[in-house]
């Protein structure tokens, strides 16, 4: 409303510069924005929270959690990537522009965009290892990581995990209800509750054998 307000009170002036004031068309926009905002969430549907039923894993029989050690890899699906890089591409263009348009004010946007760079790499793969030390998970670059000593684990379980649904997208993500991990795909996941009731979510195709390697070393 306020571009629209803004554009209709330069209608027809040879020199924009003799266009009035639209601080009345923002302090009317305001208003309007927040009625239409409030009509839309009252349209839509009833919200559905969608969780799986959580599968409680069980130590392994006859190991002990200085025995136990499990490696595996959890990386973003090929649809994601190509996302993930047409976004990239799009900020490197944007640099580029401004490198021709604008290039001393390059610097911060330029530092910005490294940053996120970086941490797409990073955070496309993570490699998780379960030991006597707990369950640790560490991106390609070495951080962010994550660690959960084995006197912070409550209980391990299996569940399945929709990203979109859940938690709004891919990456290491939050969720209401204390929930938060590493969600790169759909499907299985280990969901590991601490003892303070959160839980830390880890998407992988051999989750199971996680989860039960996990609950080994938290046994008390």
């Amino acid at each position: 409303m306020t571009a629209a307000g803004s554009l209709a009170v330069q209608r027809g002036l040879e020199n924009a510069e003799n266009a009035p004031a639209i601080g009345g068309i923002a302090i009317a926009a305001f208003p309007t924005a927040i009625v239409l905002g409030i009509f839309a969430w009252l349209m839509l549907p009833a919200a559905e929270q969608i969780r799986s039923t959580a599968v409680v894993a069980k130590p392994i029989k006859g190991s002990s959690p200085e025995r136990v050690h499990f490696l595996s890899a959890t990386r973003l699906g090929p649809g994601v990537v190509v996302i993930a890089v047409v976004a990239l591409v799009a900020l490197g263009v944007a640099l580029a522009i401004q490198a021709v348009s604008n290039p001393a004010e390059l610097l911060l946007p330029a530092v910005i965009g490294l940053v996120v760079l970086a941490l797409a790499v990073s955070t496309r793969s993570w490699r998780i290892t379960i030991d006597q030390r707990g369950l640790r998970v560490r991106s390609a670059f070495g951080w962010p990581r994550a660690t959960i000593a084995p006197d912070q684990i409550g209980s391990v379980a299996v569940v399945t995990v929709d990203p979109i649904g859940e938690f709004g997208g891919y990456g290491w993500r939050w969720a209401p209800g204390g929930r938060s991990g590493i969600v790169l795909s759909k499907g299985e996941a280990i969901e590991v509750t601490r003892m303070n009731g959160k839980k830390f979510i880890v998407t992988m195709h051999d989750a199971q054998l996680a989860a039960e390697a996990l609950a080994t070393v938290a046994k008390k």
